[in-house]
């Protein structure tokens, strides 16, 4: 069976229907093969002809991938998802899920005092073992589920669906995508693509999802998979057990328009050194050309820093970091310290969170602050500000603040954070790719002038010329901060 021969009768069948069964190729080759092992020959090859597979009665339907075009939120839809954003809450019917899932699991009502008291132990001990293991927590009995659905699932759903309309609004969102969630727990991303697929009018999405866990799988199927019969817009495909640590390619889907790891790439790499950019260059083969990658992780100074320098690294693997850093003059980030996250309106508290909460020390039990890390890579070498003009440009680098010390200069750099000052005195993160330390943007509120104030308003990741601004080392924090009077202005770069 020679390889060039199958891959150009495949690419031949595919031309001339939209779809057929692998076991019809078998006619037309020489020689004996199971259709197994031809399989195992024609997946890694699927994504570049932009077909898939999917499981039929003991064959392979092929299916070729239809076009679909990129849809931009229009006005009516950014104005609705804005307004959901400013006051975020879980479903109804997705809190109802939940509920009905502790009831299957226990056989009690959800409310019950012995099952309320059960989950509050269970997030006690998942927060001792998250500062105790380095992050690290284990999901293997049916309580420390619940208490993930109570804890932490309300704000990683509404913290995915922020990251899906920033990729929607920079254009990266297909009419109609096929996603992998990788390492899917028990389905905060799928639940957050349902819900956006109601806020935003044409969008349509196949989900696929692996998990090792045999508790989140129940919860996933128990939850999940109910969500998404009732709405339409999702189609979600059963989900696959599989470690990620030792992933059977064969087994995921190809052509993908998207690939989310949300809180998973630095558990691999805590599991095995180097697994978390080897994971991500392994999945990227599976995603179509013009695919994205997500990669998210907790905004806490370990998992934000660990997970750039997992993200710098695949980037010398084939991957291009598209967002939320800047390229400027064609560099490259220096991730090793960076420090940044987003900052969102908090989500309000589920029926089951505030039952949770009920009682003494209420304020264990109540997360609803919306702070993550985020990056979106991309195969095509696509970035959303690339500023390669500023090669040979009068404006300084952040890499030679040191010489510039109590000197008013111009600088071109993205903000990385949201406000990290107050009132009186706004501070914000600042990057260009050069800096080897922090670098902050400093605006006390009696220097505030409209030449300086869009400083307030710019989003994560944007990019602003600060002109006229006073540099000074802070060496208390071994930092540089750069001090934006009445004098400066603060404009989109161009």
């Amino acid at each position: 069976m020679d390889e060039g021969d199958v891959i150009s009768t495949i690419r031949y069948v595919s031309s001339m229907e939209k779809e057929f069964h692998l076991s019809t190729i078998l006619d037309y080759l020489e020689g004996e093969c199971r259709l197994d092992e031809l399989y195992s020959l024609v997946h890694p090859r699927l994504t570049g002809l932009d077909l898939y597979a999917e499981s039929e009665d003991g064959d392979y339907l092929i299916k070729r991938k239809e076009p679909s075009e990129f849809l931009v939120p229009d006005r009516v839809d950014t104005e609705e998802i804005r307004a959901f954003f400013a006051h975020p809450e879980i479903p109804e019917p997705v809190q109802g899920l939940f509920e009905r899932y502790i009831e299957e699991k226990t056989g009690k009502r959800w409310s019950d005092p012995s099952v309320i008291g059960r989950i509050r132990n269970a997030i006690l001990q998942q927060k001792a073992q998250y500062w105790t293991s380095g992050g690290r927590i284990g999901y293997r009995k049916g309580y420390s589920v619940m208490g993930y659905l109570a804890y932490q699932a309300p704000v990683y759903i509404i913290q995915f669906e922020h990251i899906l309309h920033s990729l929607a609004e920079d254009g990266l969102v297909r009419s109609h995508m096929r996603v992998l969630d990788a390492g899917t727990g028990p389905g905060v991303v799928p639940l957050a693509i349902i819900d956006f697929c109601s806020r935003l009018h044409g969008y349509t999405a196949d989900i696929y999802a692996v998990e090792r866990s045999d508790e989140f799988l129940q919860a996933y199927r128990e939850i999940v998979l109910p969500c998404a019969r009732e709405n339409q817009g999702a189609t979600v495909h059963p989900p696959a057990q599989m470690d990620l640590l030792d992933p059977r390619t064969r087994d995921l889907p190809s052509s993908l328009d998207l690939v989310v790891l949300q809180n998973v790439v630095n558990e691999l790499e805590k599991a095995k050194a180097g697994a978390g950019a080897r994971i991500l260059h392994t999945l990227s083969a599976l995603l179509s050309r013009d695919g994205s990658i997500i990669v998210a992780e907790p905004a806490d100074l370990e998992n934000s820093t660990m997970m750039r320098r997992i993200v710098h690294k695949a980037s010398k693997m084939g991957l291009t970091i598209h967002s939320p850093c800047p390229t400027f003059r064609g560099l490259s980030c220096r991730a090793e310290s960076c420090w940044s996250f987003v900052e969102k309106p908090p989500v309000s508290p589920t029926r089951l969170m505030n039952e949770v909460a009920r009682g003494a020390d209420s304020y264990r039990f109540i997360n609803t602050d919306i702070k993550f890390s985020f990056a979106i890579l991309r195969l095509d070498g696509r970035v959303r500000e690339d500023f390669r003009v500023l090669k040979g440009s009068r404006f300084a680098r952040l890499s030679t603040l040191q010489n510039h010390v109590g000197r008013k200069i111009d600088v071109v750099a993205a903000v990385i954070s949201g406000e990290l000052g107050d009132r009186s005195t706004h501070v914000f993160r600042i990057c260009d790719g050069t800096a080897q330390k922090p670098v902050f943007a400093i605006l006390p509120s009696y220097h505030e002038t409209p030449g300086n104030r869009q400083l307030l308003s710019l989003s994560y990741g944007s990019p602003a010329e600060f002109r006229q601004v006073l540099v000074r080392f802070n060496r208390q924090h071994n930092a540089y901060n750069i001090l934006v009077t009445r004098y400066s202005t603060v404009t989109p770069p161009g």
